[in-house]
């Protein structure tokens, strides 16, 4: 191709690997529980994957050649997934059917459930999630062989990724006046989960192109080798508010309480392997146009549904009467769970040379 210096842009249309949920919400007919395995008892929130459908984002490039003959260069980019939400809301009221949270009572180690609809409680909880993706890379490029049909490059140099993610749970109660503890009080409890991933490290690559008249073909491979710093945040907090009292708020809600709340930090060693391959046509001398597919592996990251713990130990909880104290078993825990990730799809693209 003619031209020492080039530019592209393109747009993506990428999936990315679906979030492990542990069971968030239940419901049942009235005179149920709420609770896991319990005779009709049904998960309507967690329990499988969350999947965040498509992303729409975008690839820039930029790169130049440093002699006429395109023997050696240098090439960066920087890439983007727009952030992606997912919402979930259920509600009822004291008539209605039984919404619950099904956890497990550290203290004895059964199942057991916190109601957010029942025939003493009315109220709705709603699941919020959020993903984003992004990254950059700079190359060295060294040609390997060119003729009049196809050449073959070598590619050498540093790549960053970041993944971030949050999960919030918020529920908002009214309990009947009759509710030994705290009845006729308005309470909203929210626990917040956070994680994000930062990839640095050294890669190495090939990338192949051959032409037929002003249609092309090209093909890269890198595999980047390096660390992953993991960071977790996890927090929650309770607002009570008694018939004509005085709201207050503490820390702590129902999943993130004072025996796994904080900010959580640890490296790990990661690969990240990308291939691709493009099929356009020229259209002038200076600009090409072209289609393709990309497939993106991460080794090692934290995602927030997997920081989830639901054994609970209910001396910390502070909308069931806990005073916040630990008593017994630190639960829930920092889980620190890790997985692997991939992130794929289209990209359609313009190239100008000059």
């Amino acid at each position: 191709p003619p031209g020492r210096f080039w530019v592209s842009a393109e747009y993506l249309l990428w999936w990315i690997k679906d979030e492990r949920l542990p069971p968030l919400v239940t419901a049942g007919p009235a005179g149920t529980t709420g609770v896991l395995g319990s005779p009709g008892t049904t998960v309507i929130f967690g329990g499988s994957d969350l999947n965040h459908e498509e992303f729409s984002g975008g690839r820039f490039a930029a790169g130049f050649w440093l002699d006429d003959c395109q023997t050696v260069g240098v090439e960066a980019d920087f890439f983007f997934l727009a952030p992606r939400s997912s919402n979930f809301f259920v509600g009822g009221g004291t008539g209605g059917p039984i919404i619950a949270r099904p956890i497990i009572n550290a203290l004895t180690g059964e199942e057991t459930s916190e109601f957010v609809s029942s025939p003493l409680v009315s109220g709705n909880i709603q699941v919020h999630s959020r993903s984003e993706l992004f990254g950059a890379e700079v190359n060295g490029i060294c040609n390997l062989c060119c003729c009049c049909t196809h050449r073959l490059d070598l590619l050498g140099g540093f790549r960053y990724l970041q993944l971030e993610e949050k999960l919030d749970i918020t529920e908002d109660l009214t309990l009947a006046p009759t509710v030994p503890t705290f009845g006729g009080s308005h309470i909203s409890v929210r626990d917040h989960f956070e994680t994000q991933n930062r990839f640095y490290g050294g890669q190495l690559g090939v990338r192949g192109e051959w032409w037929r008249g002003r249609a092309f073909v090209n093909v890269r491979g890198e595999v980047a080798l390096g660390e992953t710093h993991e960071s977790i945040d996890i927090r929650g907090v309770t607002t009570l508010t008694p018939p004509g009292g005085t709201t207050t708020t503490v820390p702590g809600g129902i999943l993130a309480l004072p025996s796994n709340s904080g900010h959580f930090t640890r490296d790990e060693f990661s690969v990240v392997p990308e291939v691709g391959i493009n099929v356009g046509y020229q259209v002038t001398n200076h600009l090409r146009a072209y289609v393709g597919y990309t497939f993106l592996y991460w080794s090692d990251v934290v995602r927030a549904g997997d920081q989830i713990d639901r054994t609970i130990n209910l001396t910390q909880v502070p909308s069931t009467g806990g005073s916040g104290v630990l008593v017994g078993p630190a639960r829930p825990a920092v889980l620190f769970k890790t997985t692997d990730f991939w992130a794929q799809g289209i990209n359609l693209g313009l190239e100008f040379r000059f």
